[in-house]
């Protein structure tokens, strides 16, 4: 695995990125733009645009374990971004207000642990009715007992560690990161 990143053009009018080569003189397969459009990460496999996101060069080095733990720690960084990016526009927009004391706590709470509990539908699901959507990570519910959430469509966005390809397009799927092969 290898990858290179590099800065984003920038500004209106802005030259297309070239594509950096690698040190045999083709071109990477796989390309990434994140960190808001700054950055574009250009990478032999998906894996490297793992590590990007991850901030851990040594990804594809790792065991499965330590390579899922990576990959759990780069969802809930984002999930925290995203549900405070929604909640400073919930606030500004008056939805936060109209949020209930408890999706209030659910929706500004800590993320150590994947908040639960907040209300129950008949089947016993935690059932997501808030004006603000919420960003929720699939592995929080893993070794529980208790069922993951539901809600409206929109309503709840998860974020899903599993795979790095599960990483990479649930991340796609919020907008925090565009992924392209790349082609000679």
């Amino acid at each position: 695995m290898s990858y290179i990143v590099t800065r984003a053009p920038h500004g209106k009018g802005a030259p297309a990125p070239v594509p950096p080569l690698r040190e045999d003189g083709a071109r990477f397969d796989f390309a990434m733009a994140y960190a808001g459009g700054s950055r574009i990460c250009w990478a032999d496999d998906v894996a490297g645009l793992v590590a990007a996101l991850a901030g851990v060069y040594e990804y594809e080095a790792m065991g499965p374990q330590d390579a899922l733990v990576a990959r759990i720690r780069t969802a809930i960084r984002a999930q925290v971004l995203v549900q405070a990016e929604w909640v400073s526009e919930a606030m500004l927009n008056g939805d936060f207000g109209r949020c209930t004391e408890v999706e209030r706590g659910v929706l500004t709470g800590r993320r150590d642990r994947q908040p639960r509990g907040w209300s129950t539908d008949l089947l016993g699901h935690d059932y997501w009715s808030a004006p603000v959507p919420l960003v929720l990570v699939t592995t929080g519910w893993w070794a529980e007992e208790h069922l993951m959430p539901v809600g409206e469509p929109g309503a709840i966005h998860w974020l899903n560690p599993l795979t790095d390809d599960d990483l990479l397009d649930s991340m796609e799927d919020l907008g925090l990161i565009t992924c392209w092969a790349t082609t000679e």
